[in-house]
């Protein structure tokens, strides 16, 4: 008798099958790197920027603390280049610490720093109460030592008992986190690197302000990489804070040899077994992809590494369920399709963001300079700049895409099941 057990066995091993049929023995792409525990894979996909390496660790080989910030368009790779500078300099260079976090939406820089630092340091007891203050979880249970009076007629005396911290807040965080630093170097001779990413999915105003209070502790005895797009709503902010950091650096759209060699790694990564008259080091082996196919994947994606993976999971997902043994260009457009339609569902747009959705796939384009007054009362709007945050969620969804031409911010939409003849090269 088959039970439910024997049907969900089946389904998985048929899923596996799927992915051996086309030469490879899991699926390759992911949206975004979750944190140094993809170093590993990281390493053997990671493609191009090789002078924005070049001019990072130039910067930090010297060991003076270094503010840096990396800024691109959304979707351009910036965690991903982050985290492989962090996992570089820690296999260089000897007694380093480096460590990583996303900027919480509810917290500042100071705290999301020194909680990111406490939790690098296990073995440190002062960092570890600390973080058990914060309601963190913590390397080993915290407790506190009381005593109680205990007393008989010949002595009087007293008992230790234990009990829970009781969670609470991090007091003065600037003065805490440098304390922190202090005890860190004293082990990390090499110095103390920390990297805080997507301030570029805040509030502008939250972030200028969390800026301006975190600028003595940028300018303290540790190395700081910030990363956010200084374009947009964003542009006052890091141009006026510009003077914090020693070093910007911009991460541009790939080109297409880059985007077919990442291509290339992708695949190669994860690849079952080379045919013995193959070179198992060959870098431009793109199967299960066709020629055609590859190519045009390319230029689909754009050069922006996000979109890059989005539209590799979605195709490799269709010829999975197609039982292909290899992407065609027929092939491929079905996955481009699936992967438009699934953007749009998981960006769970709003009827408003839909309206603006539609108006632009109609109008080509929308910027500050050639919206009409009738579009945005349509839409509920009384200037271009209200609608910026609906746009740049489409942006954030890989459905719409930026453009900035010196005089206006323009965006247009993002359609990769159009005809391969309309991809840009």
């Amino acid at each position: 008798m088959t039970t439910a057990d024997d049907l969900f066995d089946e389904i998985f091993d048929e899923a596996g099958a799927g992915i051996e049929r086309l030469g490879l023995r899991a699926l390759p792409f992911t949206e975004s790197p979750s944190g140094t525990n993809d170093t590993d894979r990281l390493r053997k996909v990671f493609t191009g920027r090789l002078n924005e390496l070049k001019a990072v660790f130039t910067q930090l080989r010297g060991g003076d603390r270094r503010r840096i910030l990396v800024f691109g368009r959304i979707g351009s790779g910036k965690s991903a280049f982050v985290l492989q500078v962090l996992a570089t300099l820690q296999r260089k260079i000897p007694d380093i610490l480096t460590v990583y976090s996303s900027l919480d939406p509810d917290s500042d820089l100071v705290t999301t720093a020194f909680i990111a630092l406490a939790q690098a340091l296990p073995k440190d007891d002062w960092a570890q109460t600390q973080l058990h203050q914060l309601g963190l979880a913590t390397a080993k249970p915290q407790k506190e030592r009381t005593t109680e009076a205990s007393g008989s007629l010949k002595f009087f005396g007293a008992k230790l008992s234990e009990k829970s911290l009781a969670p609470g807040e991090l007091e003065r965080p600037a003065e805490a986190l440098q304390q922190l630093i202090d005890r860190a170097r004293k082990t990390y001779t090499s110095g103390v690197i920390i990297a805080i990413d997507d301030l570029d999915k805040q509030d502008p105003a939250r972030v200028r302000r969390l800026m301006h209070d975190a600028q003595g502790t940028l300018k303290g005895q540790a190395s700081f990489i910030l990363t956010g797009h200084p374009i947009g709503m964003m542009g006052d902010l890091f141009t006026s804070e510009r003077g914090l950091f020693d070093l910007q650096i911009e991460l541009k759209d790939l080109d297409m040899p880059t985007t077919q060699k990442m291509l290339a790694k992708y695949l190669t990564s994860v690849r079952i077994k080379p045919d013995p008259s193959d070179d198992p080091k060959d870098p431009t082996d793109i199967r299960p992809f066709t020629p055609d196919a590859a190519k045009q994947f390319c230029r689909a994606s754009r050069g922006k590494p996000r979109l890059f993976n989005r539209l590799g999971a979605s195709v490799l997902n269709t010829a999975i369920l197609k039982n292909a043994t290899q992407i065609d260009l027929e092939l491929l457009k079905e996955g481009l399709t699936a992967s438009q339609m699934s953007r749009r569902e998981l960006a769970r747009l709003t009827d408003k963001e839909n309206r603006l959705r539609t108006l632009l796939s109609e109008r080509g384009t929308l910027s500050d300079e050639d919206i009409l007054m009738e579009d945005l009362e349509t839409l509920g709007f009384r200037s271009f700049n209200e609608l910026l945050p609906l746009l740049e969620k489409l942006e954030y969804a890989d459905l719409a895409s930026r453009n900035e031409l010196g005089y206006a911010t323009e965006f247009e939409p993002l359609n990769v099941d159009l005809p391969f003849s309309e991809f840009p090269d």
